[in-house]
């Protein structure tokens, strides 16, 4: 149920964040997502890795999320610090000390839910 509710927090902070990012691409006249099929961002699962996790069940299902999603906040601190460090459109700028901010305290909270499990 922890992880539940994590995971509850966690979509419900990133959606507006997302819908904020996209907005700016739009206006920047920007495809809203430039990856190609297979390509990985940092902290991105691989396909195989989301089907393991889409297999799992109980407590296996809960340490691959949470080291799944650990690794997938720590991709996107590392694109937030380098928005921070050279960015400079200042909306973005902030909204990247927002995430990298967070996301580190929910790494934390990760990393304590997963030492319990």
């Amino acid at each position: 149920p922890r992880v539940v509710q994590l995971a509850n927090q966690i979509k419900a902070a990133q959606g507006p964040e997302i819908q904020q990012m996209q907005g700016w691409l739009s206006q920047w006249g920007l495809p809203t997502m430039s990856m190609a099929p297979g390509m990985l961002m940092p902290g991105m699962l691989a396909d195989q890795d989301i089907t393991a996790l889409q297999n799992a069940q109980g407590t296996d299902a809960s340490k691959l999320f949470l080291t799944g999603m650990i690794g997938h906040h720590q991709g996107a601190i590392a694109m937030a610090q380098d928005e921070i460090k050279s960015g400079q459109y200042p909306p973005a700028i902030a909204l990247a000390h927002s995430i990298a901010t967070s996301q580190q305290q929910e790494i934390n909270t990760m990393q304590s839910i997963l030492a319990s499990l």
